[in-house]
């Protein structure tokens, strides 16, 4: 797979004479990161829903090829949300005529985990779309895309931030990702994130432990104390487990606390569990805890990007 994307700093939020561009045929590529579920989510005393993303070394990959052809601009993508994103940005660019766009993906992000899978096959086509026709969409004008075909992940923002993901806005840039490695627990099955978040309810006590949570995490995050973070996650993890009587993460959380680790985040419209350890943890050390976690699902390594 191709580098990591790096954005341009010179941003536009739409090409310049594109219409005058020869798309008669090429070929372009955009790429996404994945997201460990959630450092914490929540809903605020403010009435905003929130989480804060977790941005991790798994990846899609979205491959456009477009050729010249006439009448109405066809797309061709194996994914309805993928399809509908793309028709979305034919239109803000005043294509729909003359092209054939086919979409196709590769990634090694798992589907139905909460590590935002959904997110990242939309953004890598926008990656796409911006390398094929020369233009770059500014943060906002994503935030504005995405909501249209979903909630979301703000995989669009290249570190961990605070992001409402019902209406598409962010709420704080911590310009920081922790570092760390993490053992994914997987508890099998899946989970749609969708359906997930269409049935939230929040009780007056727990949005005042998510305000407090909140303010501890920003806190953390302004320190940069890798260490504080954890515990944040952990504590999210631990709230969320009670608060939708989820008896595999509650068992985790109880077990963790034996392990020489720093936390464990949970995906918390998903089906894993992260067990948080320092960049510098030994083989050794991660084989003792993968052998522990084993009883409680198909384990898997990652790590928190680094670009």
């Amino acid at each position: 797979m191709p580098t990591p994307y790096h954005p341009s700093k010179q941003v536009r939020s739409y090409p310049l004479d594109l219409r005058k561009r020869d798309t008669s045929s090429f070929t372009a590529y955009g790429k996404s990161f994945a997201s460990f579920g959630e450092i914490a989510q929540g809903r605020l005393s403010s009435g905003k829903d929130f989480l804060v993303s977790l941005p991790i070394d798994l990846w899609s990959e979205c491959k456009l090829v477009c050729k010249a052809t006439h009448g109405n601009t066809l797309i061709d993508a194996p994914r309805a949300k993928a399809r509908q994103l793309a028709e979305l940005l034919v239109t803000k660019l005043e294509l729909q005529q003359g092209l054939s766009i086919q979409l196709g993906f590769e990634s090694n992000i798992p589907i139905g985990k909460g590590l935002s899978s959904s997110t990242a096959d939309l953004l890598a086509v926008i990656r796409a779309f911006e390398s094929g026709f020369d233009f770059q969409l500014i943060q906002t004008a994503i935030s504005e895309l995405l909501v249209k075909i979903e909630q979301h992940d703000p995989l669009h923002y290249e570190s961990c931030v605070a992001y409402d993901h019902r209406r598409g806005k962010l709420l704080q840039d911590f310009k920081y990702i922790p570092d760390y490695q993490i053992i994914g627990i997987d508890q099998g099955g899946t989970l749609s994130t969708q359906a997930y978040n269409s049935t939230l309810r929040f009780d007056d006590d727990y949005i005042t432990s998510y305000d407090q949570l909140y303010h501890s995490l920003a806190e953390a995050f302004m320190q940069r104390d890798d260490l504080k973070i954890a515990r944040c996650a952990t504590k999210s993890a631990a709230i969320h487990a009670r608060r939708t009587h989820n008896h595999w993460l509650k068992n985790v959380l109880s077990h963790a606390e034996s392990w020489d680790i720093l936390g464990v985040v949970a995906t918390h419209s998903g089906t894993c569990a992260g067990v948080i350890l320092p960049p510098d943890t030994s083989q050794s050390t991660c084989d003792k805890i993968i052998h522990q976690a084993q009883q409680y699902g198909e384990v898997f390594m990652t790590r928190t990007l680094r670009l």
